[in-house]
């Protein structure tokens, strides 16, 4: 992670002030395959390298808990005041912030009712995953 703030006078009526942090983290995964997941992928019904797209950072396909892969996050606020006359002072604040996530999370067991079966549409929709 890197993070700077920087502070500047406006002449003597006023300042800016800027805030900028940039950092980059690595997804954690801390479980274990649960064994109903396992069995699944023994059986065909896991296509595994699709759950290995949404989360590369493991080469499992356990429930995920722990923390995301996280690239990219970048934010910036700006402050600033400059006094125009005594009755009157021009003010700004602003920020942007945008970050790259990848994580997954609530796995399913899609064999367990009638809307987790893999035919037709609610079957298919409950069963891909969705990659964005």
């Amino acid at each position: 992670m890197i993070a700077a703030n920087l502070g500047l006078p406006l002449g003597d009526r006023g300042f800016v002030n800027i805030t900028g942090e940039m950092r980059e983290v690595d997804g954690t995964v801390r479980s274990v395959v649960r064994n109903d997941v396992a069995y699944q992928a023994a059986n065909g019904y896991t296509p595994v390298a699709d759950f290995q797209a949404i989360n590369t950072y493991t080469n499992e396909a356990p429930q995920y808990w722990g923390q995301p892969d996280v690239d990219d996050d970048f934010k910036i606020f700006i402050n600033a005041a400059f006094e125009i006359n005594e009755n009157a002072e021009l003010y700004a604040f602003g920020n942007h912030a945008e970050r790259t996530v990848a994580g997954g999370f609530f796995y399913r067991n899609v064999v367990g009712g009638p809307s987790g079966q893999r035919g037709g549409v609610i079957g298919a929709l409950l069963w891909t995953p969705q990659l964005d």
